[in-house]
């Protein structure tokens, strides 16, 4: 994280930019790239109603650095000097979405962490500014579909399936699907486009104990009590031009990022050190 409409936000502003060449892998490979954007957060989704696998496998990967998660995503298309030979298109637009979700992280996640009471409150002020970068578009925030930028297409399923190929052995094609799927699922279900449906999801995260871990995954309404529609009333002041600065570092640094990326793959050029950040 950030939150889904962040990282949907920064590729989608990316993209108008890119490369003739990039933007005609993304006309072949648009699902696996805006899912790529959400990086490997989606196996988070996958344990909220089951086992710990997906959990686990998503907290791992998150200690290890950009460079390994990408050159492990590129090993089965290696010949033997390391040079890339037939990279499906669709695993080259999910690599491209993925360095969008790994930048911003990179970037965003040290203040983040600074300022986080718990991890509750990392995901209530990552909410808030989504909610805030939605009203800066003319859009509603507790009314807003943000499962439409979670895709789920037998394309970027596959695309999946290619990227997290290495690690089969820790984790299934079955698993890696059932997360994307419910990735999406969950994101459709934590919707309250009014305050009865916001007070109904309340009531029923809080019967099954969920509420005080996953309380800032909702875009709240507004209410009496909370007329400004905030996940986190007490989250730091000036956290909106702090990563608002955040975020414009980090769209600058994507365009450089996937030129780094597209030299990787076309030259065979190492990626630069900024991709030995982890993605925690």
């Amino acid at each position: 994280m950030p939150g889904v409409f962040a990282h949907y936000l920064l590729g989608r502003n990316v993209k108008a930019v890119l490369p003739a060449e990039d933007k005609t892998i993304l006309e072949l490979a648009e699902g696996p790239f805006v899912l790529g954007l959400q990086g490997p957060d989606f196996f988070f989704f996958g344990s909220v109603f089951r086992d710990k696998t997906a959990l686990e496998f998503g907290e791992k990967l998150h200690q290890y650095s950009g460079r390994e998660v990408i050159e492990k995503m590129l090993s089965p298309y290696k010949d033997f000097s390391g040079d890339i030979v037939q990279l499906p298109p669709l695993l080259r637009g999910y690599l491209m979405g993925l360095v969008g979700h790994f930048t911003l992280d990179a970037i965003a996640h040290p203040y983040v962490f600074s300022v986080q009471k718990d991890e509750s409150h990392h995901l209530a002020l990552e909410t808030d500014f989504d909610a805030h970068l939605l009203r800066e578009i003319g859009e509603i925030p507790w009314k807003y579909k943000l499962h439409k930028h979670c895709p789920r297409d037998r394309a970027t399923l596959e695309a999946a399936d290619m990227a997290y190929a290495p690690w089969r052995e820790e984790i299934s094609r079955e698993r890696v699907e059932m997360s994307v799927r419910d990735m999406h699922n969950l994101r459709v279900l934590l919707r309250a486009p009014n305050v009865p449906m916001y007070r109904f999801l309340r009531f029923l995260m809080k019967k099954k104990g969920l509420w005080g871990k996953y309380f800032g995954m909702l875009i709240a309404p507004p209410t009496r009590e909370n007329p400004d529609s905030q996940c986190w009333t007490d989250k730091p002041e000036d956290y909106i031009p702090t990563l608002r600065q955040l975020y414009t570092e980090a769209a600058e640094m994507y365009l450089d990022n996937l030129i780094a990326l597209d030299n990787r793959i076309e030259h065979g050029t190492p990626l630069p050190l900024f991709f030995d950040h982890i993605f925690a």
